[in-house]
Formats: structure tokens, C-alpha cells, sequence
């Protein structure tokens, strides 16, 4: 698989010669547990957005927490309090990446 991934980009190959794993693994980027965590997270809230803001242009009701239905659509099949704890949690979460890429929140042109 190492090898694969060199063909594939070959600024990690050994310059000097046939391949090797301690120059590919030399030219691969250094990631930490920091790197990890902060992609990980930044996909979560990401993935959450995305499901949050899907299409919803009438019946059914999609059951899962959904931005549009919930102003569109009130009713049980929308307001349940798995979808109020989701929603809740995307807004912390949205807040916190926030905070923590310290981006300023700016208002709408």
C-alpha cells in the first residue's frame, strides 16, 4: 500500500534511489494527535451542517433533525427531543469550533 501511494505522489519518493520506507515515510506529513482530532471534529460538524440544512419540500416529514422541516413542518414528527438535543449540539458544536479556530463571527452583508 506504501508503495502505492509513492507512485502516486511522487514528491515522496527516494530521489537517490529505488524505494524505500524510510524516505516515504520522511516525505509524508507529520501529523500529531492534534491534527487528528481537529480534522476529525471539523468533519463531524461539517457532516452534522449538512444533514441539518437538507432539502425538505413537503410530505413526508423526514424524522431526523432538519432545519427546514422544523420551520416548516411543526409538529411531533419533527419536535422530538432527540431532534431538539441534535440541534442543541450542532449549535454548541458551531460555537466551539468557533471559539477554538478563533474566527470572528461576523454579521450578514
Amino acid at each position: 500500500m506504501l508503495r502505492a501511494i509513492v507512485r502516486a505522489d511522487p514528491s515522496l519518493a527516494n530521489r537517490k534511489g529505488p524505494f524505500d520506507y524510510k524516505s516515504a515515510k520522511a516525505g509524508m506529513p507529520k501529523a500529531t494527535a492534534a491534527t487528528n482530532i481537529g480534522k476529525f471534529r471539523a468533519y463531524c460538524i461539517h457532516t452534522s451542517v449538512h444533514a441539518a440544512l437538507c432539502e425538505y419540500f413537503g410530505p413526508p416529514v423526514p424524522e431526523q433533525y432538519s432545519r427546514r422541516a422544523t420551520s416548516h413542518a411543526v409538529g411531533p414528527t419533527q419536535y422530538t427531543k432527540a431532534n431538539a438535543l441534535t440541534a442543541v449540539m450542532l449549535a454548541v458544536s458551531l460555537l466551539r469550533e468557533l471559539e477554538e479556530t478563533q474566527r470572528p463571527i461576523t454579521t450578514a452583508d
